[in-house]
């Protein structure tokens, strides 16, 4: 209904202060008719009493009761003072029957016998002779009733005279000058409500806009900043929600920016890796054309474009291995496997690779459950950068060794190493290591690779699994790298 938040949190920021203050005001009126209704009670209370006990003359032993509202206090000594009587003055009796010296809505004393007829100084009929009948039969208290227009308040009790029961006496006064009180009380309120409400939805409005001025420096920011533009950041200022706000978004946008510029490397490292098999399959296709081609040449056309296919396919496939496992749809058909046979069956094919391959694996098997392909894929591209960047002269340690709640394989090797600056990186797609070669074999220069991926397929693959890739080196020592891979839980995992 309201898009605008700025309007839903002046709207809600006014309504519950206009509620607040609505209800302040109708306690501040619920409170002065409850003390105003006190203090007649006991003012009523006091004379009555005082009446019954045949005192021949009557005063209030206080000019206004302590617990009076001071509101109610200031407007009745006002009253007072237009009737020409000082503030504070207690109102007094000249005697039981009610005559008074002159004061504001005086109190009036009723004296009835036991059958409810006027006693001779009871000065004439009881303001509310139902109340006089109702405390002959033993209900004594306080009413309240109209009459002559006017509103009365009346407190009825027994009249003794020693310890002899002779009648009641019936206390009333006139409820006019509280009730000017209690009138003005409210008209002013009536006065002021508006006014506040206005103030209070000019404040909320004030206050909603000093709130959201930040945020809206960060959203007109946040607009700047395109796809091109993302090295520019938000100014944070404070300690507060919303320099806890800019300091996110300040992240958000470094996240984003690592995000486009890793994409646009990547984009232009695939892009030169399919381009290099690509011309060379576009030249060696358009020299077998040309004409004078005698058929060893073609033969041999067909054998290089047959070369530049599987490379092509090959890269293929590890950006599509990469590409699913970053959206997390990795097509992993996991099954119970031993681990020690997956690397025997993996080390055999790199025996006569040049460097002396030794596998080492502990006598009971080693359970896990992984994907055997992908698996066998990722000791494939392990053992062929080892043999790669190791001499025939070296050798490659292949291990296997239980590690808690896991099992651990480590591919050690003794080649060339990679430099402490390039570690970092070497698992980064395309990123290859810019130092001297070892001599390659005939095996490793016809297995594929070469092209930056291959241990970002491990690392990815090894995440896919639930476990971890761990690599270090050293330059002229040689390469470690270690998988640890979740162990298979008994009871829980069964072979597929």
């Amino acid at each position: 209904m309201f898009p605008s938040f700025r309007t839903r949190l002046v709207l809600a920021n006014a309504a519950i202060l206009s509620l607040a203050v609505i209800g302040i005001a109708w306690l501040s009126l619920a409170s002065l008719r409850f003390g105003v209704n006190s203090t007649i009670d006991r003012m009523l209370e006091t004379l009555a009493h005082g009446a019954a006990s045949a005192r021949a003359e009557i005063r209030m032993g206080a000019p206004l009761p302590g617990f009076l509202p001071p509101l109610a206090r200031v407007r009745l000594n006002a009253l007072a003072e237009r009737s020409g009587v000082a503030p504070g003055a207690p109102p007094t009796m000249a005697d039981a029957t009610g005559a008074n010296a002159g004061t504001l809505s005086p109190p009036i004393v009723r004296l009835t016998d036991l059958d409810g007829d006027p006693l001779p100084s009871g000065a004439g009929e009881a303001i509310d002779p139902a109340a006089v009948r109702a405390a002959l039969a033993g209900k004594f208290g306080h009413t309240t009733l109209f009459r002559d227009g006017k509103r009365y308040r009346s407190y009825t009790t027994a009249l003794h005279r020693g310890n002899t029961r002779i009648g009641t006496v019936q206390v009333s006064r006139a409820l006019s000058d509280f009730d000017y009180v209690y009138r003005s009380h409210t008209q002013r309120m009536l006065i002021l409500a508006p006014a506040g409400l206005l103030t209070i939805w000019l404040l909320s409005l004030f206050l909603a806009n000093q709130a959201l001025r930040p945020v809206r420096r960060v959203t007109l920011a946040a607009a700047e900043i395109g796809a091109n533009d993302l090295c520019r950041r938000l100014e944070v200022q404070g300690k507060d929600e919303l320099g806890e706000l800019a300091r996110t978004f300040n992240e958000m946008i470094a996240r984003l920016h690592a995000a486009f510029e890793q994409q646009r490397q990547f984009t232009a490292d695939a892009s030169h890796e399919l381009r290099t098999p690509l011309a060379r399959m576009k030249l060696t296709l358009s020299e077998a054309l040309s004409q004078g081609t005698t058929l060893e040449e073609l033969q041999e056309a067909l054998r290089v474009a047959d070369a530049a296919a599987d490379r092509l396919g090959s890269l293929a496939e590890d950006l599509l291995i990469l590409t699913r496992s970053d959206s997390g749809q990795l097509p992993l058909r996991l099954r119970r496997m031993d681990l020690c046979a997956l690397v025997r069956d993996a080390a055999a094919l790199w025996e006569d690779a040049g460097p002396d391959v030794r596998v080492e694996l502990p006598e009971t098997p080693m359970p896990i459950q992984a994907d055997p392909i992908y698996l066998h894929r990722v000791l494939d591209n392990l053992l062929q950068n080892a043999v790669r960047h190791t001499p025939p002269s070296g050798s490659i340690a292949i291990s296997v060794y239980p590690a808690p709640g896991a099992a651990a394989l480590c591919v050690r090797d003794t080649g060339e190493g990679i430099p402490e600056e390039c570690l970092s990186r070497v698992c980064e797609r395309f990123y290859q290591v810019q130092t001297a070669r070892s001599p390659m074999t005939d095996v490793a220069r016809s297995s594929r690779g070469g092209s930056g991926l291959g241990l970002a397929i491990v690392r990815s693959l090894v995440e896919a699994h639930g476990g971890r890739f761990e690599l270090t080196s050293k330059v002229g020592v040689g390469t470690e790298a270690v998988l640890v891979l979740p162990e298979v839980q008994p009871g829980i995992l069964t072979n597929s």
